[in-house]
């Protein structure tokens, strides 16, 4: 897996994405125009070609640039939001998967995802994507310190059959859920654990849209055997305490009960030891009384600092976790790891889904917006000026935009045209009959075109590795697979990016929509394919840059 040095979140490297200048229409002009300015021999010549040495940046390549990457970025905004969230489910996961195979618990390691999360939080909630989940609007208030746990907790007296004989006089100075008996209930058959599970995942996904629901749903049900197995064979009586009738040799519920005039949640397999006690009556018949006693760490966890947060500023050493624990591994899932994915992780998701649905509103929206911006003659302003005003000659004959027309796209799920009629930008869905289209914005619509197309499969592979999460077992390869970054190579081979934009191949000039610079001019044809691979390049490194992880082929150098 990718060390956790590589998962550094830093948000000063969008600036210049947020500004929309790569230096591509610098770096073409540089190469391009200068020295074909610098060819001219009389100064009459350099006069007339003056204009073109401080460009307009407003017109042209410089104007397509920042309308590309100023919408790509917003484009990649949910991802960049869901990559926030995916330091913090790495941790989760990491101790997730040392439950399951055994090892230092991670929580206390520098090393681990837990850690590195904790040490880019501040930078992460700093930097605001406009996809921040409603469940992070506190975020940044003082948590309440985690409630106090009894120390001893009182589990029961049993005859030498296994039958509850209740308590004699000390027992009832130790804190126990039932007066009279003083019996802590254990699980008593796969059914009622499954049931318990199956009603616990329903009321967790209640609010959760289709089809995700049902998906979730499925992969939770696949991990209640590799579970119940554990909790059956592997609970602290039935390893340390041989010698107790079977009966008694059963998994210990979780279970909210009062205390200190707070409800807690006491998990006694997690949480406590479980220790036995046997005495001998008159007769040499046993008796045998089961105590549960806090564990150290989870004591020192539980007292609270000046700031309400937990106490960590003391150094631990890392407390080994039992190994082959699927029970404690699905418990830490429910109670830490499933608001994660529920909460932050999956509402990211669906909305970008549903976003990307409508394309032509949430993309149009964004584009038009920054070719307003970002164009010269999108400008509303052009309108009022007078017809004598040299930049209004520039867009307007009789008083009539110029550049009207259609831009057709329609590329896998991107399908749209975009109509500029009378300065006016809207980018409708379908295509519209037309001879001719407006070559001007033709590059820039497909451009985002292509990162439409690259979004939605994104998202599908966020989407397969949430769902995947469920099946608890599984998590041990899952994260690693995931980690891989396969998937997204997969997305980003040139190859798949030409067919995002309706190409074949590797070849750029296999594009239908995009116009051939004749085959005669290899300059032109050079410089087309140069400014479209750094634009491409600037894009798909946008989400990169998150993790510091480069995962993505560029396209081939010209």
């Amino acid at each position: 897996m990718p060390s956790t040095k590589e998962l550094v979140f830093d948000r000063t490297k969008f600036d210049k994405y947020i500004k929309g200048d790569l230096g591509i229409g610098d770096l073409i002009h540089k190469q391009e125009t200068l020295p074909i300015i610098n060819q001219a021999k009389t100064p009459q010549d350099k006069a007339v070609l003056a204009p073109l040495i401080v460009p307009n940046k407003k017109t042209g390549l410089w104007a397509l640039e920042k309308s590309f990457i100023n919408t790509a970025f917003d484009l990649n905004r949910p991802l960049i939001e869901m990559n926030k969230h995916l330091l913090e489910l790495f941790g989760h996961l990491e101790y997730i998967m040392t439950c399951i195979s055994g090892g230092p618990n991670p929580f206390n390691l520098p090393s681990s995802y837990a850690n590195a999360f904790k040490q880019n939080i501040s930078d992460m909630r700093k930097f605001k994507t406009q996809f921040e989940p409603e469940s992070l609007n506190t975020a940044g208030q003082t948590e309440l310190p985690p409630p106090t746990l009894p120390a001893v907790v009182f589990l029961g007296r049993f005859n030498s059959i296994g039958d509850s004989i209740g308590p004699d006089g000390q027992d009832t100075d130790r804190f126990s859920i039932d007066s009279s008996n003083k019996v802590w209930p254990q699980y008593q058959s796969f059914e009622e654990f499954r049931d318990e599970q199956t009603n616990l995942i329903f009321e967790e996904t209640a609010e959760v849209d289709e089809p995700y629901k049902s998906d979730i749903r499925d992969s939770r049900s696949d991990s209640f055997d590799d579970e119940w197995d554990d909790m059956s064979n592997k609970n602290q009586l039935r390893k340390n305490h041989n010698f107790l009738p079977t009966g008694i040799k059963k998994y210990y519920r979780p279970l909210k009960v009062e205390y200190q005039n707070q409800e807690v949640e006491i998990d006694l397999e997690e949480d406590y030891d479980i220790d036995v006690t046997t005495t001998l009556n008159s007769e040499n018949i046993p008796t045998y009384i089961i105590i549960a006693n806090l564990k150290p760490s989870v004591s020192l966890a539980n007292q609270p600092t000046l700031d309400g947060q937990q106490n960590n500023s003391q150094p631990q050493t890392p407390d080994p976790i039992p190994s082959q624990s699927y029970a404690s591994a699905a418990k830490f899932f429910f109670k830490k790891t499933l608001k994660v994915i529920l909460k932050q992780y999956l509402p990211v998701l669906i909305k970008t889904k549903k976003l990307l649905a409508s394309s032509d509103t949430y993309v149009g929206d964004l584009l038009i917006s920054h070719m307003i911006k970002n164009f010269e003659m999108f400008d509303p302003a052009l309108r009022s000026k007078r017809n004598t005003d040299p930049i209004k000659q520039k867009y307007f004959v009789d008083n009539k935009f110029v550049m009207d027309g259609i831009v057709n796209m329609d590329v896998d799920k991107f399908k749209n045209y975009l109509e500029i009629q009378n300065q006016s930008l809207k980018l409708k869905p379908g295509k519209k009959s037309t001879k001719i289209q407006q070559s001007s914005t033709i590059m820039l619509v497909d451009l985002i075109a292509m990162m439409t197309n690259y979004l939605n499969q994104m998202i599908d592979v966020y989407l397969s590795f949430l769902l995947g999460l469920f099946k608890i077992k599984n998590i041990p390869t899952t994260l690693p697979g995931f980690l891989t970054y396969q998937s997204f190579r997969n997305i980003l081979l040139p190859t798949n990016i030409i067919k995002m934009l309706g190409g074949q191949g590797v070849n750029l000039l296999t594009i239908p929509a995009w116009i051939e610079p004749p085959n005669k001019n290899n300059e032109m044809e050079r410089t087309f394919k140069q400014i479209v691979t750094l634009l491409i390049n600037g894009s798909i490194e946008i989400t990169n840059i998150t993790f510091n992880q480069q995962i993505g082929q560029k396209m081939p150098a010209v």
